[in-house]
């Protein structure tokens, strides 16, 4: 083996040591059955792998490991795959890989728009595991993840090899085991530690370009204001009170309190964009706002609008309310007639918190929908601390100070 004392000298297998490595292999690990003039080499390999599963290695020994996996992995990930210069996800496999993690790794759980990329992608992951059965296997129950690989792959060339010809057992693979194992360990190491940036670098991507948008909005609300006395937007008469039947969650029927926030885009006091999350996966961009009086379902629609009391709030006056916020996951809930959190935070941002607009234009990050008056925006008034814990879809804030967003 290379000198690790040696800073100049890059740690590796030399090619006395590759083939004692594969000579262990084709021996099953026995070290008893390894020729004579390799058997020495093979049991100095077979330490150096066991490092890699052992909790008390020496700690000198580390940096060899990891030099070696290193220098080895770009050489075999291009032989792998020659002419692939650039390794990442394209984006909508990125979402839907997202979209995996955040449904606990079920697939069928997954958004329709990317559960038939999200089904494929975990059936590659999947190609990680074990055989459930553990054939092959002198230990199934293992906890060390490169330690699996490196079984998997014997399994694997194991079975190349009995394919091969009788008169020929001899003959190698294309790759040897070497470089597929620093591949798969590199994959494994890279896996967990970027993707938890690349993940945070993206929600911090998200939640940026959802607050451009509401502070777009925001200069939308004021425009209308000046053009209508100081109101907030009205598609209806106090949806729901007019004396029809319906609700103001029943979006796409052009009645809903989301059909009132939609004549922003509709009169062009804002495009459809400006009023879409980029958490929304479900949004449209690109809906021609002037041929629709409401989104068309409720997925579609990406932020929760303050609902109208006996006396209706106003742009920049009279108390300082809520208008605007990423979308209520009570609303969602209770339209569905399922229990819900009163605290729970807007899923638009993967659970971490939400934007929400004030009728005085600021846009601020919150945690939690309860303000610092006590006032739950998820909630009318006559809900909160300790009311019923259910909603049909009829109810309006309590005062002028009320904040109630919906759907």
């Amino acid at each position: 083996m290379n000198d690790p004392i040696d800073p100049n000298n890059t740690p590796g297998l030399t090619d006395d040591d590759a083939q004692a490595l594969d000579a262990l292999i084709e021996a099953g690990y026995e070290l008893d059955a390894v020729e004579e003039p390799m058997r020495d080499r093979a049991e100095r390999v077979a330490r150096l792998l066991g490092l890699l599963g052992s909790a008390d290695a020496d700690a000198g020994a580390n940096p060899l490991l990891t030099a070696a996996t290193t220098t080895n992995a770009p050489k075999a990930a291009a032989a792998l795959a020659p002419g692939v210069s650039d390794p990442r996800l394209m984006a909508p496999d990125a979402d839907a890989f997202d979209a995996l993690v955040e449904c606990d790794w079920d697939a069928s759980q997954t958004p329709r728009l990317f559960r038939e990329r999200a089904e494929r992608i975990a059936g590659v992951l999947a190609l990680l595991d074990p055989p459930l059965d553990g054939s092959g296997f002198e230990d199934a129950e293992t906890e060390s993840l490169v330690e699996r690989t490196f079984r998997i792959v014997e399994l694997a060339r194991a079975k190349d090899q009995r394919s091969n010809s009788a008169g020929d057992l001899r003959v190698r693979s294309r790759y040897s085991f070497r470089d597929i194992a620093t591949v798969a360990a590199m994959f494994l190491v890279a896996c967990s530690i970027a993707w938890p940036l690349i993940t945070n670098l993206r929600e911090g991507a998200n939640q940026a370009e959802c607050s451009t948008n509401l502070n777009a909005a925001g200069l939308g609300f004021s425009l209308y204001a000046n053009d209508h006395r100081g109101q907030l937007p009205r598609a209806t008469q106090r949806a729901g009170r007019s004396g029809k039947p319906g609700t103001w969650w029943n979006v796409g029927e052009g009645r809903s309190n989301s059909a009132n926030l939609f004549v922003l885009a509709s009169e062009g006091y804002c495009t459809i964009g400006h009023l879409a999350c980029p958490g929304n996966h479900e949004a449209p961009t690109g809906l021609d706002a002037s041929e629709h009086q409401d989104w068309r379902r409720p997925e579609e629609v990406s932020f929760s609008y303050i609902i109208p009391g006996a006396r209706a709030q106003r742009w920049q006056d009279g108390s300082r309310v809520v208008v605007l916020a990423d979308r209520s996951p009570v609303i969602e809930r209770a339209r569905l007639g399922e229990r819900f959190d009163p605290e729970a935070i807007s899923r638009n941002h993967r659970g971490r918190g939400f934007n929400a607009m004030f009728n005085d234009g600021s846009v601020v990050w919150l945690v939690s929908p309860v303000l610092a008056n006590g006032d739950n925006i998820w909630l009318p008034g006559s809900h909160e601390r300790g009311g019923e814990m259910r909603l049909k879809g009829t109810e309006h804030p309590t005062g002028d100070g009320d904040s109630f967003v919906g759907p």
